[in-house]
């Protein structure tokens, strides 16, 4: 096991000096926190993968790697 012998004496006086950061009434927040509103993405957990789905998805990087001129397939050789 680890055992650290020389902790920081000063680490707790640096934690409590910090205090929450408060957000700003600007776009960028007011998307993020308005992002989830009218969201119709439902996840629903299964039991088994959807692995017709996941095979596509593959297949379609493969592919994708398969088209960029600098991709190298060890199975070339």
């Amino acid at each position: 096991m680890l055992k650290i012998h020389n902790k920081p004496s000063n680490l707790t006086s640096r934690v409590s000096a910090l205090s929450d950061a408060m957000d700003e009434d600007d776009e960028l927040i007011q998307s993020i926190n308005n992002d989830h509103k009218g969201a119709d993405d439902i996840w629903e957990l299964k039991n088994e993968p959807d692995v017709q789905g996941i095979d596509n998805f593959w297949n379609g990087v493969k592919n994708d790697l398969e088209k960029d001129p600098n991709w190298y397939s060890f199975s070339d050789e």
